[in-house]
Order: structure tokens, then sequence, then C-alpha cells
């Protein structure tokens, strides 16, 4: 695909994001073409990757992900194997189901935060489909956020001076 054609949906896709209040920054990026940081929704600091990589011009990557707080993380190892292994896998199949991927990081068993991702092909590109996508990785990250909070109590609010919700 021509650079120029890669140019105006990514010039596209930043409009689309300003008129919604969204976009943050452009990051520079070695491996992309484009890389915008935006924030999902508009002021929450709930930050999201727009990425139009290199190797791959016919398509984007809308990328978010959340960290466990350590009071939650420490919560989930002290778990019995067996209740741990359940909550766990009882996430995956709940995640399956959603419009993003997903990764366990650092593995499914030692969960320190989840990386949530979904190609965006650009004969399937409108600004309808691609704030979908953002909206159903806000969910994923809100999911994550609820069923720690209703199993290991709440915790204070983060501050919103710098997106905290993107791996």
């Amino acid at each position: 695909m021509p650079r120029t054609e890669i140019d105006d949906v990514m010039r596209k896709i930043k409009n689309w994001l300003l008129e919604e209040s969204l976009f943050k920054e452009q990051i520079v990026d070695e491996q992309a073409n484009y890389h915008y940081l935006l924030v999902f929704p508009a002021n929450s600091g709930m930050g999201f990757r727009i990425v139009q990589p290199k190797a791959k011009d016919d398509s984007i990557l809308v990328l978010t992900g959340i960290n466990l707080d350590e009071k939650h993380y420490q919560a989930i190892n002290s778990m019995p194997k067996a209740k741990r292994d359940e909550l766990l896998w009882d996430i995956r199949f709940e995640l399956l189901f959603k419009l993003l991927d997903f990764t366990m990081m650092p593995s499914a068993e030692d969960v320190k935060a989840m990386n949530f991702s979904r190609d965006i092909f650009f004969d399937g590109l409108t600004k309808n489909y691609l704030m979908e996508v953002i909206r159903e990785g806000f969910r994923c990250n809100l999911f994550i956020i609820w069923k720690m909070n209703q199993l290991f109590g709440e915790l204070p609010p983060p501050s919103h001076a710098q997106p905290q919700m993107y791996v």
C-alpha cells in the first residue's frame, strides 16, 4: 500500500480522535509509521494506543491494558491454588467472548497485568467501528478493575495526570 494511503487513513483516525476529545499525543516509534496515545473516556486517565505497524501496511492495532495493583496481585497470590486457578479460568472464559484479544502477563498462572488488542484492517475501518473497539477495550479494563474490587476491596482512585491503564 502506498505511504500516501497510510497517511490519509491515519490523518482520518487522528481527526476522529480529536473530534471526540480522545487524542493525547503522537509517539515516535521506529517499528510503526504512526503511534497515537489516547485517553478513553475523555479525561479519564485510561490510556489506549493506536499503532500502524511498518510491518503491516493495511491495518492498525488498538491496544490497551491494565496493571494489577500490588494489593490485588498479592491477594490473588495468597488464595489457595485451586481457588486462584478457578478465578483465573473464570476471567479467561469471560474475556474469550470480547472483541479484543487478551494476554495475561507474565503468564496465565501469575497475572500482574493484562493486555488487550484488536487488529482493524483499513477496508473495515469506520469511525463507528474504531469507537466500538475502543469502548470494548474500556469495558475489558473495567471488568478487571471491578472483579478485583469485588473480590478484594476498592482502591483509592488513581491520579489522572498521566494515563495509567495502558501497558
